[in-house]
């Protein structure tokens, strides 16, 4: 045996080694936070902040774990869709039960009792089912799918301008269908 050896069994240590750089602050607990707070209605921003991390490294790992399509990033992202599409179909539901009218209206109850405790009187109000907020939600959360904005509504009556002109200019319309044309016209004005 040469000087140089060691004849003494090398141990390991009981951690894993770490690893060169910035630990990841993407965590279980961050992970739940961010979900909790889009599924509430939070945008992604503000669920950013809400879990102590910044906007940007969150979009960051959103568009890796969409790309990846694997991975805790990827987890992240398919947590998040979730959560925005539940958040969605639990405004649809609000909106459609009232619809069919199985949305049960709010009632309140108010006892008033003189100061004596002899006399109590008890009304109870009911109001009809407000969907608006379920409305609102949808409209500013889902956009593409719900907004109706004013931009939309200016092109739609250039549009109907538009065809009113080539139908007159044509002379595709009858004189019945005139009025109509006319009605129309006015309508958009």
């Amino acid at each position: 045996m040469t000087e140089c050896e060691n004849t003494e069994p090398r141990i390991e240590p009981p951690y894993p080694p770490k690893r060169p750089g910035r630990p990841n602050r993407l965590t279980p607990e961050v992970a739940s936070v961010v979900v909790s707070a889009v599924r509430s209605g939070m945008s992604v921003k503000a669920a950013a902040a809400v879990a102590g991390v910044g906007a940007t490294s969150l979009f960051r790992w959103l568009a890796i774990g969409r790309e990846k399509g694997r991975g805790q990033y990827w987890e992240l992202w398919e947590q998040i869709t979730r959560a925005r599409s539940d958040l969605m179909r639990e405004a649809l539901q609000v909106i459609n039960a009232a619809i069919a009218g199985t949305l049960a209206p709010k009632r309140t109850v108010k006892t008033i009792t003189d100061p004596v405790g002899q006399r109590s009187e008890t009304t109870e109000t009911t109001f009809p089912p407000d969907v608006s907020a379920a409305r609102w939600l949808l409209e500013r959360k889902f956009r593409d799918e719900f907004a109706s904005t004013a931009k939309d509504l200016k092109d739609l009556k250039e549009v109907i301008r538009y065809l009113t002109r080539i139908i007159e200019a044509n002379g595709i319309i009858d004189v019945g269908e005139k009025t109509q044309l006319e009605t129309i016209k006015q309508a958009i004005e």
